[in-house]
């Protein structure tokens, strides 16, 4: 069975078990769908560790990872700000980052904007953060700043919605390539399975461009929450039984991490319980 979904489904019920509800206090998102406030059950700090013999992917509902992984070939591979570019990767008019789209058609100065930023400095030369953690991985592995960062606080006003998944650092202290991402807030109905997917793909993409064995990577939460309409379908979701782990398939001829498209990466073999709606709050 995949391992995610046992993970994922101790996060349910302990968020459950321990959280605190926001309910009575002044909240920012409110539900898109009627305006009302978005309260959640969150707790403090929460941390999983996924091992490199299985991607970690929900099987008790779908992960949509077709859809995560266009996301993160937007963010990461053409660190693109443009709602545009993510609706020619999806093939349809409809994004999660609808909702967020500003008047010139991105995202303000966030996520992919501030990866293709170049403020990194190697040997005398600006580059971006992609390229920096790419390059040194090649050439200086064992270095212990090899990260990226995403909450840039000069920019912060000026994006449409501030990162949750904000930092990762890459490390090699074992001869593998372990990966920390961090999160800040995390939606664990709706955001949580596709970050964590969409990492465990990028870590595995960056290992081959690096030629390092694939190591652990460790998903750090903040504030890990449930939306209070979402909590009785999550309820449903973790009851259901969890199906055996899908196999990763990545473009094998494939090394460059710039040579890869979105259509290079697929599951194989995933069987999920099914979808569920959750409603979206921003």
């Amino acid at each position: 069975m995949s391992q995610f979904d046992i993970m994922y489904t101790e996060l349910v019920r302990r968020i459950e078990r321990e959280g605190v509800y926001t309910n009575g206090q002044k909240v920012r998102p409110k539900y898109i769908t009627d305006g009302a406030p978005a309260h959640t059950k969150a707790i403090f700090f929460h941390t999983m560790t996924f091992y490199p013999h299985e991607v970690p992917v929900l099987t008790i509902k779908n992960n949509f990872p077709v859809t995560a992984n266009n996301e993160r070939h937007w963010i990461w591979n053409e660190k693109s700000n443009k709602v545009d570019d993510l609706r020619r990767l999806n093939g349809t008019e409809k994004t999660v980052w609808n909702e967020w789209e500003l008047w010139d058609g991105t995202i303000g100065l966030a996520y992919g904007h501030q990866l293709g930023k170049k403020v990194m400095d190697l040997n005398g030369k600006n580059v971006d953060q992609v390229d920096y953690v790419l390059h040194e991985l090649r050439h200086n592995p064992t270095s212990r700043r090899i990260l990226t960062e995403l909450w840039n606080i000069d920019d912060l006003s000026s994006m449409s919605l501030t990162p949750c998944v904000h930092h990762t650092q890459w490390d090699t202290y074992d001869g593998t390539l372990n990966l920390l991402v961090k999160a800040r807030s995390s939606d664990v109905g709706l955001g949580l399975p596709f970050n964590v997917y969409q990492y465990s793909v990028l870590h595995r993409m960056i290992a081959r461009h690096a030629d390092l064995p694939l190591g652990k990577m460790h998903f750090v939460i903040g504030n890990a929450h449930i939306y209070d309409r979402h909590l009785e379908t999550l309820r449903e979701v973790i009851a259901n039984e969890p199906l055996p782990a899908p196999n990763l398939y990545i473009e094998p001829t494939i090394k460059d991490f710039y040579d890869f498209t979105n259509k290079d990466v697929r599951l194989i073999n995933y069987k999920h319980q099914g979808n569920y709606e959750f409603e979206v709050a921003e």
